[in-house]
């Protein structure tokens, strides 16, 4: 504990940080939107707020069930991290996910970036959609309520530890 008067030096307080960083973890929290016809478009499922720390790597990770309607296997899900919301700046756009056997499926991945564009507030969005293959006529996504659907970023490193990570876009 630091007392009044107590001198603090800056190696203290990056040894407090990594410290700390494994518990600077951020959830989800707002409703999910069903992709209703959203075929080839890109729609919310969830967001997250966080502060953003200058030279500090992230990992964000997220997860969403899908329920194809209509149409017939396989279907092709994708998924998308971008920021603001599902119409913001792409941080990361990550390759469809194939169902084959059934029409519910579980999208899950992570990727790390870093902070090198000031500490700012970013909202991460989570954004999927689907392909036209299996030409199916909506996909719902699992209420948020259950928890499979989430997104999260969690501090995990210095920005240097993480020298090919992606930048988290300016505010």
């Amino acid at each position: 504990m630091v007392a009044a008067g107590d001198v603090v030096h800056a190696a203290d307080v990056v040894d407090i940080q990594t410290h700390l960083a494994d518990r600077s973890v951020t959830m989800s929290t707002t409703a999910i939107t069903p992709l209703v016809s959203a075929s080839v478009t890109d729609t919310l499922i969830a967001s997250v707020s966080h502060d953003f720390i200058d030279e500090w790597a992230y990992e964000i990770a997220w997860s969403w069930a899908a329920q194809f309607n209509g149409g017939t296997s396989p279907f092709v899900a994708y998924t998308k991290i971008k920021r603001t919301n599902a119409a913001g700046t792409e941080i990361r756009g990550i390759a469809g996910t194939t169902c084959v056997s059934t029409n519910v499926m579980q999208v899950e991945g992570s990727c790390i970036v870093k902070c090198t564009a000031g500490n700012t507030t970013q909202t991460i969005a989570l954004v999927g959609g689907y392909s036209a293959s299996g030409a199916p006529t909506s996909l719902d996504v699992e209420a948020s309520s259950v928890r499979r659907t989430k997104i999260e970023v969690k501090r995990i490193g210095t920005a240097a530890e993480y020298t090919d990570a992606l930048e988290v876009p300016t505010a």
